[in-house]
């Protein structure tokens, strides 16, 4: 009986030391999480998906123009690929941007996006400028959705 004593007091002050060695640690945040940023869009709507629910549909081809200059914070109707979401950065809404959901490059996305009240939320991939039809030169910016 005495040598359990003896194992269990052995224990006690091993215990007792490693929690002074932990509490006396300098814990450092790895190398870049300090100004890690992370950016993240809501779908909000656009198109209506074949389910009738709010989204924005994908387009396998790439969409090079728009015919004209949506605004995002109004809610309205975009031809398929286009539509609006809420931006966040670190958890804090930004407001309305327009989304672009097509087959372009940096995009992991190649299905509907659901918006409404069951919203897809995705990483920001990228923003692209996209063209505005007849519109002499303007561009509307939209963002690439890298994954969900």
């Amino acid at each position: 009986m005495s040598q359990r004593r003896t194992d269990v007091d052995r224990l006690r002050e091993d215990l007792q030391r490693i929690r002074r060695e932990v509490s006396q640690r300098i814990v450092k945040p790895p190398k870049g999480a300090a100004g890690s940023v992370t950016r993240r869009i809501a779908i909000a709507g656009g198109n209506t998906l074949a389910t009738g629910q709010d989204g924005i549909k994908f387009s396998s081809s790439t969409i090079a123009s728009v015919p004209s200059a949506y605004d995002p914070t109004v809610t309205s109707t975009f031809i398929d690929g286009i539509g609006r979401g809420t931006y966040y950065v670190n958890g804090v809404s930004q407001g309305y941007v327009l989304v672009v959901n097509d087959g372009r490059s940096g995009s992991l996305v190649n299905f509907d996006l659901l918006g409404g009240t069951d919203y897809d939320v995705g990483d920001v991939a990228t923003t692209v400028s996209i063209d505005v039809s007849g519109g002499g030169g303007t561009t509307v910016t939209a963002y690439v959705i890298g994954f969900i």
